[in-house]
């Protein structure tokens, strides 16, 4: 799915063979933040304070959905990154999309992908102001990458730092722009998913033998926040239960960036050859938007789909 706004989007990264893997938010659809390596898994801890919070420059920023390469995670070494931020993705075929979504260009149509890593937690509003505090001296940019004004926004900067809202510190970060999930992205050394990777992920991969209605369950409420249960807010990461992986809120939450532009076409152009696997695809070269994926708090139950 694609989406113009910034306000519920986010950031999920991800590792293995390419750079990084992330997602990032939007303005109206709440979008969650993730960081992935191809074998790992990461908790957030629960942070509540009276005042808010700076992030010591000393502090890892934990990202969640992004996605690390499994030739990159080999290469590195294991005192840099911390096993328990990543989710090990094996590679494998599925089958993308599916005929309840087939009018907007997601017709089934078998995929394939190499193993991968994703963060187990969409990026948090802490772990972004991390970031923004470490490239503070390019602020230009920063008014690309989060809409600070906006009213759904849990960052604020005063005298040039950045500062978080103690109660949402531990929340999806959103209103990130796509530059502003792919910035995150590559100063954590990661990038973003590619929409293939990211259903592959939410189906649970080859562990999602079970086709869920949603991430790792039939219920919506086991596995995500939406507007019947959200309250008009986001939550805090990892409180729902995780898909078979074992990646938490790729259903409901926030909107999460993928790496491709969106054209529901690109994926069907072999007319006439849907029996062959279309091999790690990164989408079309160029389009008007960016994809998102996993729905949001806004949202009805539908969006929360692997599919949708």
């Amino acid at each position: 799915m694609k989406h113009p706004l910034l306000s519920t989007s986010a950031i999920h990264t991800a590792v293995w063979t390419s750079l990084i893997l992330l997602q990032v938010s939007c303005t109206d659809s709440n979008q969650n933040t993730y960081r992935s390596l191809d074998e790992s898994t990461n908790s957030p801890s629960a942070v509540y304070r009276s005042q808010p919070l700076v992030p010591e420059e000393s502090e890892g920023l934990s990202t969640r959905r992004s996605t690390l390469d499994v030739n990159a995670w080999k290469a590195a070494s294991l005192t840099d990154v911390d096993l328990d931020q990543y989710i090990f993705v094996g590679g494998g075929d599925y089958i993308m999309g599916d005929n309840n979504n087939a009018s907007n260009g997601y017709a089934p149509h078998r995929v394939r992908v190499k193993s991968f890593y994703m963060d187990k937690y969409e990026v948090s509003n802490l772990e972004y102001c991390a970031f923004l505090n470490h490239t503070s001296d390019i602020p230009d940019y920063i008014t690309d990458w989060i809409q600070l004004t906006n009213e759904h926004c849990r960052i604020n900067v005063l005298a040039g730092t950045y500062l978080v809202d103690p109660f949402f510190a531990e929340d999806p970060v959103v209103c990130v722009s796509w530059e502003g999930a792919m910035a995150y992205a590559i100063w954590a050394d990661k990038r973003l998913p590619t929409e293939a990777e990211w259903e592959y992920a939410a189906r649970g991969g080859i562990l999602g033998r079970k086709q869920f209605t949603y991430s790792g369950s039939d219920k919506a409420d086991e596995v995500g926040w939406f507007r019947d249960n959200a309250d008009f807010s986001t939550h805090q990461v990892g409180r729902k239960e995780a898909n078979p992986l074992g990646i938490y809120d790729m259903s409901g939450n926030v909107w999460e960036w993928c790496s491709d532009y969106y054209q529901p076409e690109y994926m069907l152009m072999r007319e006439g050859k849907t029996h062959l696997a279309r091999i790690n695809p990164k989408g079309p070269e160029s389009g008007q938007y960016r994809v998102i994926r996993g729905g949001s708090w806004l949202e009805s139950p539908q969006t929360l789909s692997p599919s949708y």
